[in-house]
């Protein structure tokens, strides 16, 4: 049966719901010429939804997860992506198909909406050429971002490492995502939250996904369940050893929690890995 026909997949890129006790609107441009560094209130009223968690996660330490952005259409978090050099960050193609038109990432900081942290507009969105949104089957989801300033490498501000063709996550080893996604509560998590999710392989994944003629060698699937990611962590990052080994796509629609494995697109896959080298030339 295709795919459509019986399940409804959703991608986890969405513009998420906050309390407005979460907003932080007092922030300093450090710098103007078209492409800001935004330093914003290092002490936000109020942390959204304390104790809440990214479906089972853990608040996390930008120290430790340097490479993590917020991407943001007109200010607002959508989702994800992962600096993977000074000038371009990592993300999936679903969630930049609104264009470069107020499109930013923001780095620096585990706070979504306070703290020091360094913002850099979109100069330049690429997309795989395969990517096909028409498609029930939701491979090659890839894009990059060329920002418009580079970023200066600090101990909250660094790259994470591309993996090596063709490398394999062996079954059931623990990768970590983290992103600013849905919690239990329903909205979305006002500081940088992560959790560990063990990787199947895609003969498993395969097996449990209810349509299964849809999982590709372009696909990584992590997790069953609790913990998971959820709506606003798409095109975040899912890291084994401080290698970027996914990005997280799509899940089913009863999913972040609801026993089926995530989808994430698979970097170390020759198709995709090759298309990020050549679009930027070598790191």
């Amino acid at each position: 049966m295709a795919l459509a026909e019986a399940f409804t997949i959703l991608f986890l890129c969405t513009l998420m719901s906050f309390s407005q006790s979460a907003i932080v609107t007092n922030q300093t441009i450090v710098e103007i010429s078209g492409f800001s560094d935004v330093i914003e209130s290092a002490n936000p009223r109020r942390s959204l939804n304390n104790g809440s968690r990214i479906i089972g996660g853990t608040k996390a330490d930008i120290l430790n997860f340097p490479y993590q952005l917020s991407l943001r259409y007109n200010g607002s978090h959508y989702g994800g992506a992962s600096i993977i050099s000074s000038t371009f960050a990592l993300t999936t193609a679903y969630c930049v198909e609104r264009g470069t038109d107020q499109l930013s990432v923001r780095a620096g900081s585990n706070l979504l909406n306070g703290g020091i942290a360094y913002v850099r507009s979109a100069r330049r969105i690429l997309v795989h050429p395969r990517w096909n949104t028409t498609s029930n089957i939701f491979d090659y989801d890839v894009a990059l971002i060329e920002v418009s300033k580079p970023f200066c490498w600090k101990s909250n501000v660094r790259p994470v490492r591309l993996p090596p063709y063709g490398y394999i996550v062996p079954s059931d080893d623990l990768a970590t995502l983290s992103g600013w996604g849905q919690t239990e509560s329903g909205q979305g998590s006002s500081e940088l939250l992560y959790t560990r999710v063990p990787v199947l392989s895609n003969e498993e994944c395969t097996r449990l996904w209810p349509a299964r003629n849809n999982i590709t060698d372009r696909m990584i699937c992590a997790g069953r369940g609790i913990p998971a990611a959820c709506y606003g962590d798409g095109g975040g990052s899912l890291v084994v050893n401080g290698v970027l080994v996914g990005i997280s796509s799509f899940i089913i629609r009863n999913g972040c929690s609801g026993g089926y494995p995530e989808g994430y697109t698979r970097v170390a896959e020759q198709d995709i890995l090759a298309w990020i080298l050549a679009s930027i030339g070598s790191l």
